[in-house]
């Protein structure tokens, strides 16, 4: 195979790939743990969908961070996937039977034992979490106090970050952003002025 050879079949495999890449199994699948914070993708928005396993398997054949972090989320946040026991390959119920028994794992699909059991311990599976859970949360009836709360709460995980990041990288209170995310007043105008400018917000009178 000559030069020009190869860069047309790349130039093939590339335009084939970008047509893959919108399809709708794929474009959800990245949208959903681009929400849950969990994926980072410059071209797909967030969104909500909770997509089925066998989308997320297709899905993580393009992006491979997908099946890079999908035994994590199977054992911690199986809620996150629409998922029936007899729709989980065989290779990935080995890995998950194998991290739940402490077994020795394999690579699985190419990626690493030692990247996909990062995951198992990651903060970001615990902000992955509340998303969920805010999701299905009843709403609470709003006082200025639960308001300046949801807003801190709301936009420290679209930041993707935890408590103690988000007061370590502002440089604020950790109890400050404790309290006031739980609906306490206890902060002073000028912590929750700061706090709130973080996200583009104002205090009014």
């Amino acid at each position: 195979m000559d030069y020009e050879e190869i860069i047309k079949k790349a130039a093939d495999k590339t335009r084939g790939d970008d047509a893959l890449g919108q399809e709708p199994y794929f474009l959800q699948t990245v949208a959903w743990f681009q929400y849950l914070g969990l994926l980072k993708h410059n071209k797909i928005l967030p969104h909500r969908h909770h997509p089925d396993l066998r989308d997320v398997l297709k899905a993580g054949e393009l992006e491979p961070r997908i099946l890079e972090l999908l035994p994590a989320v199977l054992i911690l946040l199986p809620e996150a996937v629409q998922l029936r026991k007899r729709d989980i390959p065989e290779d990935l119920a080995t890995v998950i039977d194998d991290i739940q028994n402490r077994r020795d794992c394999k690579p699985f699909r190419g990626i690493l034992p030692q990247k996909y059991c990062h995951w198992l311990k990651a903060p970001i599976i615990d902000i992955a979490r509340r998303r969920i859970d805010f999701r299905s949360a009843p709403r609470r009836r709003s006082t200025s106090a639960s308001n300046f709360g949801d807003i801190i709460r709301d936009g420290r995980l679209k930041l993707c970050l935890t408590q103690e990041s988000f007061a370590k990288k502002y440089n604020l209170s950790l109890r400050v952003v404790r309290d006031l995310e739980q609906g306490k007043t206890t902060a002073s105008i000028a912590s929750l002025s700061a706090i709130l400018g973080v996200f583009g917000r104002t205090l009014r009178a």
